[in-house]
């Protein structure tokens, strides 16, 4: 059976190429916020979001705009994943980092009953493991001084 990320649909394509597209152009502002509010919702025929997508693919700046624009962060597909059983799935460990960060429940599980660290043990992910199963890295507050983000790139084996 294939992870429910395999699949895309026009749609989600669709809401990727206009970000990717018009992130930058300012000119017709409340026309352009207006579609991305209207796409940001749509999912295709798994139930993946744009901001699945995004995770899934590494994509971290578009999710990221796409969280900060109204992509709601507790949002699941048809087989009950979340932007952090995405992320762990595709092994993007600092894109799971920042969604822990941003207050996404760890503790949720698919229709099957699996949380992301059952996904990231049976991956054999060490990382993710490491990271899910690390109750300090859950809290809400980045340390004083913010995380260095370089720093985590460089050092994570998974970030691509």
């Amino acid at each position: 059976m294939q992870p429910p990320m395999a699949t895309t649909s026009l749609i989600s394509l669709d809401v990727l190429e206009f970000i990717e597209n018009d992130v930058f152009r300012v000119d017709d502002r409340p026309n352009r916020d207006q579609n991305l509010r209207k796409l940001i919702g749509e999912k295709n025929s798994a139930g993946d979001t744009p901001c699945h997508l995004a995770v899934a693919a590494g994509q971290f700046i578009t999710a990221g705009y796409l969280i900060n624009h109204g992509a709601p962060l507790s949002v699941t597909n048809h087989a009950g994943w979340t932007l952090l059983h995405a992320a762990v799935r595709a092994e993007k460990l600092v894109i799971a980092l920042w969604l822990v960060q941003k207050g996404l429940d760890t503790n949720a599980q698919t229709v099957k009953g699996s949380t992301a660290l059952d996904l990231a043990a049976k991956d054999d992910c060490e990382a993710f493991t490491g990271l899910l199963m690390t109750k300090e890295f859950f809290e809400p507050s980045e340390p004083q001084g913010g995380y260095d983000w370089e720093q985590i790139k460089e050092d994570d084996e998974y970030f691509e």
